[in-house]
């Protein structure tokens, strides 16, 4: 139940991602989420290359990742949430 707790809250933080644009703009909202977005994919694809990527990302990530997001071989539901606001932002 924790967890689910914790993964919620992470959602409900992502009410922050139009605020923020509203506030800054969208060629700064672009930019900032663009960089985010492609720290976020590169971390998640290298911790499914990288033993010691996957250890220390599981230690700060893995209490919110579903089983399946952190077995599976796929990105986890994080990087196309900044992949689909870079997206949007720049429509």
């Amino acid at each position: 139940m924790r967890k689910e707790i914790y993964r919620k809250s992470f959602h409900f933080l992502m009410i922050l991602f139009p605020i923020f644009y509203c506030f800054v703009g969208k060629w700064i909202s672009l930019q900032v989420f663009a960089s985010l977005a492609f720290i976020v994919v590169s971390l998640d694809y290298l911790r499914h290359k990288s033993s010691v990527v996957k250890v220390i990302f599981n230690k700060i990530f893995g209490y919110i990742l579903r089983d399946h997001e952190q077995e599976g071989g796929k990105l986890c539901g994080a990087s196309f949430v900044f992949i689909a606001a870079c997206v949007n932002f720049g429509i």
